[in-house]
């Protein structure tokens, strides 16, 4: 993920951008991702799979749960 603050791109990398994914508002992304029936395909669905748990604190599962929780397709 790249972000562009004061024009200058800073390069988070996957960890950092898997660990800021979840805590922040969902963006379009996301919620084209779930319209489109790849709830699988999201960071929030992965980050919830026993093999990645462990590497995320328990506030942080809690919130993709609800954000997983909260879609309502059309």
């Amino acid at each position: 993920m790249v972000t562009k603050t004061k024009n200058v791109r800073v390069y988070k990398g996957p960890k950092q951008t898997v660990l800021d994914l979840p805590i922040g508002e969902p963006g379009n992304g996301f919620n084209v991702l779930l319209k489109a029936g790849k709830r699988e395909w999201t960071v929030e669905q992965l980050i919830l799979q026993p093999k990645w748990k462990p590497l995320f604190r328990d506030w942080v599962l809690e919130k993709a749960n609800v954000r997983l929780g909260r879609f309502q397709p059309n």
